[in-house]
């Protein structure tokens, strides 16, 4: 007698967290907000960011870089966070308004990519 092993296909509860964590930022003097209200400042540039998941890091700066279980490199949280605050500093700005981060899944024709975006702005105090 052959016993074979069915599989079933379902998918199974958990839940997860994400965390972009602006304190370390914030703390330093630079405004971070998903919004462009309440503040008042003046307009520098806009914003993009992307980060392309890959095999090989290129420059071999894999700081704050993790590796997947698929092999990919992926820019964690402080990583994210620290490349497009660093842009918006170079431009002079002390902030970010309408600041969003999304991910973007691999395709046919493109790999998989983070995507940050926001205004670079100089507070008015």
């Amino acid at each position: 007698m052959m016993l074979t092993s069915l599989q079933s296909c379902y998918t199974i509860y958990h839940e997860a967290s994400y965390v972009i964590d602006f304190r370390e930022y914030v703390n330093n003097g630079f405004m971070i907000s998903p919004t462009d209200t309440g503040f008042d400042y003046t307009p520098i540039a806009q914003l993009e960011v992307n980060y392309y998941l890959g095999q090989k890091v290129i420059d071999g700066d894999t700081k704050d870089l993790k590796k997947g279980s698929d092999g990919n490199y992926f820019p964690t949280s402080k990583r994210l966070m620290d490349k497009v605050v660093e842009k918006a500093k170079s431009l002079g700005g002390d902030g970010i308004v309408c600041f969003n981060i999304k991910y973007y899944p691999p395709t046919k024709s493109s790999q998989a990519y983070y995507q940050a975006t926001g205004v670079a702005v100089k507070v008015k105090k």
